[in-house]
């Protein structure tokens, strides 16, 4: 029988040494820790607004906004009013912020093959899939509490 408690200690394992894997290696390129997955998204969707990036990262607002404000500042990214709707931003990285995306990329390659080394390529990939139904799963049932406080609010 599986223990359940030990799963979530062995995720949140994997997420801690990821996280300050990253932030050591990319340090020289002024991002700072948790900061890399804002490259990767904004690189492969230039022009994503932040409300957008906040859904994509399954992060708040507050995280985005603090996160986002530290990689301009360090001129990895600059925001460009949208000419559709002025109160909005969208979110393009600099030649800078690509160089260190592109760090992000290769360090987060070589972590992701140490955490996997003496697996096979199809244990990698089923690895992958499980880790992805089980985000689905837990996203779906944020969603599920989301539309029962909604429900009760309107009470």
């Amino acid at each position: 029988m599986i223990q359940y408690e030990q799963i979530n200690r062995w995720i949140s394992a994997l997420y801690r040494c990821n996280q300050m894997y990253m932030a050591k290696h990319l340090k020289a390129h002024g991002v700072g820790m948790g900061q890399h997955m804002f490259l990767m998204c904004i690189h492969k969707l230039p022009g994503i607004s932040q409300d957008e990036l906040t859904r994509h990262t399954f992060l708040n607002k507050s995280s985005v906004a603090r996160a986002i404000g530290q990689l301009e500042k360090n001129g990895l990214l600059t925001r460009q009013v949208n000419p559709a709707d002025k109160r909005a931003y969208r979110l393009y990285l600099t030649p800078r912020g690509e160089a260190a995306r592109g760090a992000a990329l290769q360090f987060s390659n070589r972590h992701v093959e140490q955490m996997t080394a003496g697996f096979t390529q199809p244990q990698k990939d089923q690895a992958l899939t499980l880790l992805e139904q089980m985000a689905h799963n837990v996203l779906a049932l944020q969603e599920e509490g989301k539309k029962e406080t909604e429900k009760e609010n309107e009470q």
